[in-house]
């Protein structure tokens, strides 16, 4: 088999009939969900998919230059991924500065025209009058603009070369090509996982709302839910997390994630502010505190997991098998996202790493169904993985989450089962992926930077 082509679909999903207002962008309503899917085709007629939340530019951008070394190679087995894999990495690195170009650009081109040219199609950029066409959202709709330099924010500080989607759409692909479960072609540890519920908005904001949510997902047999804690005033966050452990705690096990790594809005918490947090859920009874620190203060994210018992959780989106070394030793259990920080090549380097220092690894699943896909694979082909992040919130429900998927991925009894089906088991469901797809936006931002 070889690989004859690959299609990317830039999507915007609606959140839900109301939107969507998560704590790590704190008093922004999403109403879509930005997401990017690829696909690699290939002369047998089986094509490899994946899904990823980086920047439809940045992927764009990629496809369009690392097309050259996946046409016309064969995948077979392990050996042909690794060297297609290790091919598509040196393109990654190559084109690090450009694929960050690609995504600013992304990012400002489709704030001014959702913004201010929203009937227009595929509008040029209009650099002359972008400085005014920024001002002009600035006076009318501030919070868009917010969110739009909030993730440029994010991509300049800590964002690297991200070609993991194409990892893990090549580990499908191989997959359905041997006709197993990625978990197989590894090797299998266990055929389902425990998960977690994972809510994602800020808990203390609408409290009776999480508790008796929490109570409901201990009445469908969930055992572990994670809140989040992203309060202005901490206090706060804590006497709502109170309130949803006075309610489930003899049922359930909570978790708290507190979403420091990967936001540049406010609040932000000190090394002083989350030594003080830590102790008091600590003191509670929780079970776990996820990114309490920015991300690039690893040596007060150590100094805080060896300062207290309580389990201290982050990685989500970091990248790199040289930096997680680094993260292993900080902190207690690290949570990489397969589809956009690790892959299945470099993620299983990395299980092992921590697995040798005694950490667990308990993957990042947050988004459109395919990375929850392939966080299920990989968590049941590694020995350190204890439970499984499942997206659930009540303002999120699994039909809008899973829409580009032909059936939703569901948790039952607290448990994910690892399908029958070949490779990351599911397939797209190609009339809602059509429907949503931005065809304008995602072809103009190819060609933006695509070099002569």
């Amino acid at each position: 088999m070889y690989i004859t082509g690959v299609k990317t679909y830039v999507v915007k999903v609606p959140y839900g009939p109301h939107g969507y207002k998560p704590a790590w962008i704190p008093w922004i309503t999403q109403i879509t969900y930005p997401y990017t899917v690829i696909e690699i085709l290939t002369d047998k007629g089986l094509s490899g998919i994946a899904g990823t939340d980086c920047g439809a530019g940045e992927v764009k951008y990629f496809v369009d230059k690392v097309k050259p070394v996946l046409i016309g190679r064969t995948l077979e087995n392990r050996q042909d991924l690794e060297e297609i894999w290790e091919d598509v990495r040196t393109v990654a690195e190559r084109e690090r500065i450009s694929l960050i170009l690609a995504t600013v650009t992304d990012l400002i081109y489709d704030t001014i025209k959702s913004q201010i040219y929203p009937d227009e199609k595929g509008m040029e950029i209009r650099w002359g009058e972008m400085a005014s066409d920024l001002l002009k959202i600035l006076m009318t709709n501030p919070s868009s603009l917010m969110l739009a330099f909030s993730k440029i924010f994010v991509l300049l500080t800590h964002v690297d070369d991200r070609p993991y989607v194409i990892n893990v759409a090549l580990w499908d692909l191989l997959g359905k090509r041997r006709n197993k479960p990625i978990c197989d072609l590894i090797g299998r540890k266990r055929d389902k996982i425990k998960v977690y519920a994972s809510t994602g908005l800020t808990v203390s904001h609408e409290p009776e709302k999480i508790v008796k949510f929490a109570e409901e997902c201990a009445g469908n047999g969930f055992e572990i839910i994670k809140l989040r804690a992203h309060n202005v005033d901490p206090e706060k966050d804590l006497e709502a997390i109170k309130k949803v452990k006075d309610a489930v705690g003899d049922k359930m096990s909570i978790g708290v994630d507190a979403n420091q790594c990967w936001t540049p809005l406010p609040p932000y918490w000190s090394r002083k502010i989350s030594l003080k947090m830590a102790r008091a859920l600590e003191e509670m009874g929780i079970a776990w505190l996820e990114e309490p620190l920015g991300g690039i203060d690893i040596k007060g994210i150590a100094e805080l997991s060896k300062a207290v018992e309580i389990r201290i959780v982050g990685g989500e989106l970091e990248c790199g098998i040289d930096h997680f070394k680094d993260l292993i030793n900080a902190y207690d259990i690290i949570n990489p996202d397969i589809s956009m920080a690790v892959g299945f090549s470099d993620g299983l380097k990395i299980a092992e790493m921590a697995k040798e220092r005694g950490k667990l690894f308990t993957p990042h699943t947050w988004d459109l169904g395919l990375g929850l896909a392939a966080g299920l694979q990989f968590a049941c082909s590694i020995e350190n993985c204890p439970k499984l992040e499942y997206p659930y919130d009540p303002d999120w429900p699994a039909e809008y989450r899973d829409s580009i998927l032909k059936e939703p991925i569901v948790a039952k009894n607290g448990y994910l089962v690892i399908p029958d089906k070949p490779g990351l088991g599911v397939e797209l469901n190609r009339e809602v992926l059509e429907e949503y797809t931005c065809e304008e936006l995602s072809s103009k931002i190819a060609e933006l930077w695509r070099s002569p």
